[in-house]
């Protein structure tokens, strides 16, 4: 249905609802994926019953709709009803889908990729079983909180719209009765319609559904009951002037609802309409969301809705350090999985002699991302799932493993990628390496580092030692192209060597020709001097990477200090302070191995009044020629107690850098993008400032900026997956590393997040001198060089001297933009997509370099949205000299090379 094909009285209405029937299909979260399907224990009716009941409706009500956004469970039942597709596929429009991922994503902590490619399988599903092709909303209500630039990735993926929940300062729950007039909830308190629209001007049609996805759910009072509208009346009187347009949205959408709880709420609408709409002029129809945001965008073209550009979230940051190993092993299979890809085309296009793993090796890397993006789910990456009894535990009997398995795939792929293309490489008898590099910047003289994958200490590598895994010999430098490989000789390098000392008594020097650390005997960072300013990076007399103890009576969605005192039951005060310890060292050991990286491995014990003590493993380390101190922590988050009042205490553990100057504000990466409107006060937009007594902890993405007041940069912190970082009461930078939540106080979110498991956590410190800002994307490249180490394999004597010695897929000479990721067409595999990335806020002409090879060939070009399924209108790409140009008017661009050998 159309808004030309609505009733006369529905359009002349003063208001026209919108009930929506839908499902809300965790992938996991009390219990795992199989039991939510179809498990007897699931503690909600199972999805499998819940579709049957749906399909039943449609087959027997003309009138009524049904709408589901998680592909991954549609999958599954079609899986074991084949002859349902045609069925489905039959009720058009009133089966709708929205956002059609495989899960319901979530937007801020996952990796960017990670969160397109969720999408992407899950549109490529909709097409083929069902025949569905336009989706044009994502529908994420359950998300814990919104990344302020998600129009970013929206807008490249296609969608118009989008429709989520929870925002600060919305309701109890983020501080209703604490908000100020500038918190996002008072913002857009009347205007739940609005344009939502990003750093870059990317924007969307978005409706915040404010009083959460469940307020439909009590519309309807069954059949046998006599018509009752209370609900109905109470939902117009709350709605009325909620949104600017004459159309109000209300779901019934509560978690795994069966929809035969609500199989007659078509009639209960029709008798509304008959008997109450005419003297009301309110009428309702049973409709799907993407249909209420027709409706509203018809109505904004000529009734311009408020732009809203502001931040959103955090509404729950605790679930930013929860289960740091699901993070950890997320991103690390995501950068994997992208070299697999990278590395793939790379032989498929320049290895000319024969060798192509072609559609073999492209299942194995689509079969192992369909075994990750699970993990992109709300309640996955978050560390928010259950792992008690009585139910199968989530946590550590489906995430942990699913993940290992995604990462251990990951590796054993791109190793056999890069093993072949090195097997057709020329042999010498100087011991040539082939070193390959699956980032779009050209690297000279970095230093590889085999091996380059870590695993959690709880689950040891099951890896078979490959070449690229069990290189021992010294570092060398090396200069390769982007996304690609070039074959060398090691030998000298020409950076001067890291130096590592000792002065008894005085401490330890850790140096390279840009900084050098000192620390105590104690093996504490007393002082790191950016040697071309000679200044020191930390504040005087203060150490750095600290280890602060924060005592925690929040959960594993929260940190004590986001829930207040009055939606506690019991009350209770609740506690996030620092923990007084004792601290004890244990060794100090200087590894001076190779002139190129050297470390200071320091093991230190805490000791608490009310806990046990636990012991940390901190490795300072240092390369040559590069402006970092890269630090890596293994430990454990301390066990919790309970307090005189009964209350049960966790631990959050931080890493705190103390800098020259006081903090103001905050500039970080974003699953795509930067913001720099960070950190603010919980309840509130306005800007962090040192007299407020919490601590804000923002969603951060390789890498942060901290400035002071004049808006210097003081530093850089680069992390693989580390991301809850914020400012603390006295203007330092601090971190949360590690995070044992066993709080049991508070709403639904109180499921307890017991961690005492051993983890391992690396992030780096960035001094200033030479620091570009965010807009130049050099911090960004800096951090993804952090992130993905070149890596050196020998060329075998065996090596067929068939290929090109040095070869590449594509590079960016523009500098300021980054190609983030080049594979094969999900939907013509005999395309090469290139996903384009520049950071200015403005449009910009970025020139791809392409490999020679594809040079030779006769090749075109046209720009595709992010899920391959349709051209981006505001994106032009043309073919040049060097290979192609593509016209950028947003952040974030793809383009589609179509690739014909030369007859």
């Amino acid at each position: 249905m159309t808004y030309s094909e609505l009733p006369e009285e529905f359009k002349a209405a003063d208001k026209l609802i919108i009930i929506e029937p839908s499902g809300h299909y965790d992938w996991d979260w009390i219990v795992d994926f199989k039991t939510y399907y179809d498990g007897k224990s699931s503690p909600h009716s199972t999805v499998r019953n819940n579709l049957d009941h749906a399909i039943n409706l449609l087959t027997n009500d003309v009138d009524y709709t049904f709408s589901i956004c998680e592909m991954a469970y549609l999958q599954a039942y079609l899986n074991d009803e084949p002859n349902q597709a045609s069925v489905i596929e039959g009720f058009g429009d009133r089966f709708s889908i929205s956002g059609g991922g495989m899960t319901s994503a979530e937007n801020l902590l996952c990796h960017g990729e990670t969160f397109i490619r969720n999408y992407l399988a899950g549109r490529l599903f909709a097409l083929n079983a069902i025949k569905v092709s336009d989706v044009p909303s994502l529908w994420i209500p359950d998300d814990f909180g919104q990344d302020a630039q998600l129009p970013i990735v929206l807008r490249a993926m296609g969608y118009e719209g989008a429709a989520f929940w929870r925002i600060p300062g919305s309701n109890e729950k983020s501080g209703i009765n604490y908000r100020k007039s500038t918190s996002p909830g008072a913002v857009l308190d009347r205007n739940i319609d609005f344009s939502f629209q990003a750093a870059d001007g990317s924007a969307v049609q978005a409706h915040w559904i404010w009083k959460g996805y469940c307020e439909g759910n009590n519309i309807y009072v069954g059949p046998s009951v006599p018509p009752n509208y209370s609900m109905i009346d109470t939902i117009i009187l709350d709605y009325a002037s909620a949104s600017p347009a004459p159309y109000m949205f209300v779901t019934i959408d509560c978690d795994f609802n069966d929809p035969n709880q609500f199989s007659g709420i078509v009639q209960n609408v029709k008798d509304w309409n008959t008997n109450k709409a005419p003297s009301a002029n309110i009428y309702a129809l049973v409709a799907p969301f993407n249909f209420y945001q027709n409706l509203v965008k018809t109505y904004a073209q000529s009734n311009p809705l408020k732009v809203f550009s502001g931040p959103l979230n955090p509404y729950y940051s605790g679930c930013y350090a929860t289960h740091p190993d699901l993070k950890l092993l997320h991103y690390s299979a995501t950068r994997l999985l992208l070299a697999c890809e990278t590395f793939e085309r790379v032989g498929a296009l320049n290895i000319t002699h024969g060798w192509d793993e072609g559609a073999k090796t492209r299942q194995e890397i689509e079969d192992t991302w369909n075994l990750l993006i699970p993990s992109s789910h709300h309640d996955y990456i978050t560390g928010t799932a259950v792992d008690s009894p009585p139910y199968v535990p989530v946590y550590s009997g489906e995430q942990l493993p699913r993940l290992f398995d995604s990462l251990t795939a990951a590796v054993n792929i791109r190793n056999k990628l890069m093993d072949n293309i090195t097997s057709k490489l020329t042999y010498t008898t100087e011991g040539p390496m082939a070193v390959f590099n699956p980032l779009s910047m050209q690297r000279t003289n970095e230093v590889v580092f085999p091996p380059d994958v870590v695993y959690p200490p709880e689950m040891p590598s099951p890896i078979k030692q490959t070449q690229s895994a069990s290189v021992n010999q010294a570092l060398f430098t090396a200069s390769v192209p982007g996304m690609g490989y070039n074959t060398v000789v090691p030998g000298p390098s020409n950076l001067n060597p890291v130096q590592l000392t000792y002065s008894p008594g005085g401490g330890y020097s850790l140096t390279n020709s840009l900084l050098t650390a000192y620390f105590d005997t104690d093996g504490n960072l007393t002082f790191l001097r950016d040697e071309t300013t000679k200044k020191n990076v930390l504040k005087d007399n203060e150490i750095g990477n600290k280890i602060v103890f924060y005592e925690d009576s929040g959960n594993m969605y929260r940190f004590g200090n986001e829930i207040l005192m009055d939606e506690t039951s019991p009350l209770q005060p609740m506690v996030f302070k620092p923990a007084a310890h004792a601290t004890t060292l244990d060794s100090i050991m200087m590894d001076t191995g190779d002139p190129l990286f050297m470390s200071l491995n320091v093991a230190t014990t805490y000791s608490f009044n009310k806990s046990n003590p636990v012991t940390y493993q901190t490795k300072y380390s240092m390369v040559a020629g590069e402006p970092l101190l890269r630090m890596t922590l293994v430990g454990a988050a301390p066990e919790s107690y309970t307090d005189e009042k009964g209350v049960t205490i966790g631990f959050s553990v931080m890493a705190c850098f103390p800098l020259f100057s006081e903090i103001a504000t905050l500039t970080h990466g974003t699953a795509y993008h930067w913001d720099e409107n960070s950190p603010r006060d919980f309840y509130d937009s306005t800007a962090w400032n040192k007299n407020q007594d919490k601590i804000t902890f923002e969603a951060t993405h390789g890498f942060i900026l901290p400035k002071n007041s004049d808006s210097i940069t003081l530093a850089g912190i680069y992390h693989a997956s580390t991301p809850a970082w914020g400012i603390d009461p006295h203007g330092a930078l601090i971190g949360c590393v590690l995070r044992n939540a066993h709080g049991s106080i508070g709403n639904a979110a109180a499921r307890q997040g017991i961690d005492t498991e051993v983890h391992t956590v690396s992030y780096a410190l960035r001094i200033p001198s030479g620091l570009d800002a965010a807009d130049t994307s050099h911090p960004l490249q800096e951090s993804l060089r952090y992130n993905n180490p070149l890596v050196g394999i020998p060329v075998p004597s065996t090596a067929d001297d068939s290929a090109p010695a040095s070869a590449s897929l594509a590079s960016s000479l523009t500098s300021n933009a980054v190609i983030t990721a080049a594979k094969a067409g999900s939907i013509d595999p005999t395309k090469l997509i290139l996903r384009v990335y520049q950071p200015t806020n403005s449009p910009l002409k970025v020139d791809v370099l392409l490999s020679s090879i594809i040079r030779t060939f006769k090749y075109s070009v046209a720009s595709t949205n992010a899920l391959e399924l349709a051209t981006d209108p505001n994106t032009s790409v043309t073919v040049n000299n060097n290979g192609i140009s593509v016209d950028t008017n947003y952040a974030l661009s793809t383009a589609a090379i179509s690739i014909t050998p030369e007859q």
